[in-house]
């Protein structure tokens, strides 16, 4: 558990680094959306 915590984590930074912060930001939030929609038209129907 630990370690897929600190992978995820060093992950991140190196995403980070390659990526600027705002844009990253950006794609997890439209990740979030995508998934927030699709659970909504799921439980929808």
């Amino acid at each position: 558990m630990m370690s897929i915590f600190q992978t995820g984590l060093r992950r991140l930074r190196q995403s980070c680094r390659s990526i600027p912060p705002i844009r990253l930001l950006l794609d997890v939030s439209a990740e979030f959306y995508t998934a927030e929609t699709m659970l909504h038209r799921r439980t929808n129907g």
